[in-house]
């Protein structure tokens, strides 16, 4: 018992710098802040009565616009106070509460996993303690001490994330050929770089060849991330997949995956960044010239 104890506390509850988790917070404030900014020339339309008539699970509540948008710049206001590490925990209570608001508005209708991500991300940083470090809370003085549990539910969402979906297609028979990806490829979320490689006309075998080798390269990711010595290359791997779907499929919000390969970086190589990031921001102007006698 004493040795599951050992390990039960080494896992969630070991001390922890929390550089790593005040890196996933300004990437996830960042995403967030480009997810939700995209929604502002429709604000009404999505979230107050003048649009929305059947919210999913909730009463007819839809606020009028006026209320729409202050709800609205409110949980913009609560995602910058997040990125800054502002109140963090209460920024992160209010960002989830009003994320829910807007989640059962409109969000929820289109099912997408990406939006339960967000979720789950909010939930971890309400008891996380994610301002410890690198955020306007430290400089006050009114950072806490955080563990390791929230690093290791993300990691394991993100582990879950990849192998979950490979194994799902993997046991799926609508992915045993490659029909699934060749209708994708020219589906509703399809770019002009889909059409174009619909359009090369390639064989059957080419399809199938390219489900088989995205179904192993997921499972494969969401393995490579469990090993500290494939993690550099499991972020490169990763990083480069999701960049490319945007480029075929017109999905961007699925770069919120993204976020969370901070907690599997080493925090000197997060310290190095962060020092790098802050010369730039306080370098001095050069000095005007001296004026002549």
């Amino acid at each position: 018992m004493s040795v599951l104890s050992r390990f039960w506390d080494r896992t969630l509850f070991a001390p922890s710098s929390g550089v790593g988790l005040a890196a996933f917070r300004i990437a996830f404030a960042l995403f967030m802040l480009g997810y939700l900014g995209a929604m502002t020339p429709h604000v009404p339309l999505l979230f107050s009565s003048h649009g929305v008539y059947v919210p999913y699970l909730v009463p007819d509540l839809a606020p009028p616009p006026l209320g729409a948008w202050l709800l609205y710049l409110a949980m913009l206001g609560a995602t910058v106070s997040l990125l800054v590490g502002y109140r963090t925990t209460l920024s992160a209570w209010c960002l989830c509460l009003l994320f829910a608001h807007h989640y059962f508005l409109q969000l929820a209708i289109k099912q997408s996993s990406f939006d339960r991500l967000i979720g789950i991300y909010l939930l971890i940083l309400c008891f996380a303690g994610a301002g410890s470090t690198w955020s306007l809370d430290a400089r006050a003085g009114r950072a806490r001490p955080t563990s390791v549990w929230a690093e290791r539910m993300i990691m394991f969402q993100t582990v879950a994330l990849y192998f979950g979906a490979g194994f799902w297609k993997a046991v799926n028979p609508h992915w045993h050929g490659g029909e699934m990806m060749w209708f994708t490829l020219q589906g509703m979320f399809a770019t002009d770089v889909g059409f174009a490689i619909v359009r090369l006309g390639l064989p059957a075998w080419v399809w199938d060849a390219a489900t088989i080798g995205i179904i192993v390269a997921e499972i494969v990711l969401g393995m490579a991330f469990l090993f500290r010595r494939l993690r550099p290359s499991a972020i490169v791997a990763g990083t480069f997949f999701h960049l490319a779907n945007c480029v075929i499929l017109n999905i961007p919000e699925f770069i919120i995956s993204i976020t969370p390969y901070a907690v599997f970086m080493r925090d000197e190589t997060l310290q190095r960044w962060q020092a790098r990031v802050a010369a730039l921001f306080s370098r001095a102007p050069d000095a005007p010239p001296a004026a002549s006698p």
